[in-house]
């Protein structure tokens, strides 16, 4: 009997039946560590018609015709290798921007730090300079961005906090409070154009909150509501693929997408490697907004008009920068006609498609 049973087993083994292996667990030695570095290639959400929504067990993703329009490098640093090593020690840094900022309010070198144990992989807060000086802020409930281990069908809720301020300085406060929802809706293999991965866990993310700027005791409340979907393997320390959608008017709209590449000689001149922002959605009708990549810090001092060129390198239009207390802060490229563009911003160029 135990022949006959060893035997049935070994044959299913052989003939996949059921995908045996194909479910996985995802813990904290998934999660980056000090000196990984990753390149992604950035490609608009709207070609994929909604299919990344598939949820389940077994699914077969098939993403592998999927046109790159940018590429960016993802580097993790031991803290002891940034400014902030008093304020974070052992824990591991992201490089999110050289500089940020204008006029009284400017701050270079700049970091968003994590920290993992075997239980939670938590975002702790930023590290910053002003003048030359290292300073950092904190988060008040630290952001656990996922709880171990993570396998199908597990939700977890979180909450988190952050605020900031510049020290010995009253211009402005920045806080921002919310929740964090798991859910590992989906399991099954992944295709993208650079690899082939027969078995991803799927997490669905969504982070609710209210982000409330305070300038000279004026406050502006925005809240926002983000929907994320990351691809994880046990063999990759970083999401396979990644989808960004923001909620505006009640409807999610893409904003921003990428799936774990390598370095393609073929980058565009143009890409902003430490980009600031995403511009959303990519392409676009009317509004163009714009989302900070930087970890927990939306602040920025946005100029008025913005330049706009076409591919040529040609100035094409100035366009106006309009502030919207629900959704955010957006350009009207509502009068340019259809075409790829470079919008000019101080931190950069960024590229979109009208």
């Amino acid at each position: 009997m135990h022949k006959i049973l060893k035997s049935i087993l070994l044959l299913l083994a052989i003939q996949g039946v059921g995908n045996l292996d194909a479910q996985i667990s995802i813990g904290s030695s998934s999660m980056p560590v000090a000196g990984d570095t990753f390149w992604v290639s950035e490609f608009n959400s709207s070609d994929l018609q909604g299919k990344y929504e598939q949820n389940g067990a077994n699914k077969q993703w098939d993403f592998s015709g999927l046109e790159s329009n940018g590429q960016r490098k993802i580097e993790f640093f031991s803290a002891n290798k940034t400014p902030y090593a008093f304020y974070f020690f052992n824990q591991i840094g992201q490089k999110t921007a050289d500089s940020l900022g204008g006029g009284p309010i400017m701050f270079s070198n700049i970091y968003s730090f994590y920290s993992k144990t075997i239980s939670s992989y938590k975002a702790s807060g930023i590290g910053y300079s002003v003048s030359g000086f290292p300073l950092a802020a904190k988060n008040t409930d630290e952001d656990e961005i996922y709880i171990f281990p993570l396998n199908f069908n597990d939700t977890d809720v979180t909450t988190f906090s952050f605020e900031f301020s510049i020290p010995g300085q009253d211009l402005f406060k920045y806080k921002q409070a919310g929740k964090r929802t798991n859910i590992v809706d989906a399991w099954g293999s992944l295709k993208t154009p650079f690899a082939n991965y027969p078995s991803t866990l799927r997490v669905k993310t969504i982070v609710e909150g209210v982000d409330t700027i305070e300038i000279q005791g004026f406050k502006t409340p925005l809240p926002r509501k983000d929907i994320i979907y990351r691809w994880l393997t046990t063999e990759q320390r970083n999401p396979v693929m990644e989808i960004t959608l923001t909620e505006l008017g009640g409807q999610s709209v893409p904003q921003s997408a990428y799936y774990l590449d390598k370095r393609r000689a073929t980058t565009s001149l143009f890409y902003n490697e430490l980009s600031l922002f995403t511009i959303y959605p990519n392409p676009v009708e009317n509004r163009l907004y714009l989302k900070s990549n930087f970890y927990n810090f939306t602040v920025y001092q946005m100029q008025e008009t913005a330049r706009v060129f076409s591919l040529s390198g040609a100035e094409v239009k100035r366009v106006e920068y309009n502030s919207d207390p629900v959704d955010g802060g957006y350009f009207d490229v509502s009068n340019l006609e259809k075409g790829v563009y470079l919008l000019e911003l101080q931190s950069g160029l960024y590229k979109f498609v009208k």
